[in-house]
């Protein structure tokens, strides 16, 4: 794993999933979020060539949820996706261009 990426991972160890999905939104939250709208919050970020990117604080469980039954319900958001929420913080270097060997 690229060493810059692997530095960026949320330690979501030890956690319960109700702990660990609270400590991914505050980290969402901080990271992405810039401004308390009638609808909830909602961040700008830019990317390499100076694309918008919007953030919206009621996408969080689209993003860092899955189908725990990918058969039956592959389009389902009814379980915690551990293994994305750690990646929380890779988004913004990714979008911006600053990690080497990823591309938006």
């Amino acid at each position: 794993m690229n060493p810059v990426l692997a530095s960026l991972l949320l330690d979501l160890a030890g956690l319960s999933d109700e702990e660990a999905e609270e400590l991914t939104y505050q980290e969402y939250v901080k990271l992405y979020m810039d401004r308390q709208t009638r609808r909830g919050m909602i961040g700008e970020r830019q990317t390499h060539d100076g694309e918008p990117v919007i953030f919206y604080e009621d996408r969080f469980h689209h993003a860092f949820f899955t189908a725990s039954d990918k058969i039956t319900r592959p389009y389902a958001k009814n379980r915690f996706d551990r293994v994305r929420a750690s990646r929380v913080r890779w988004i913004g270097g990714i979008i911006r261009g600053n990690i080497d060997g990823t591309s938006c």
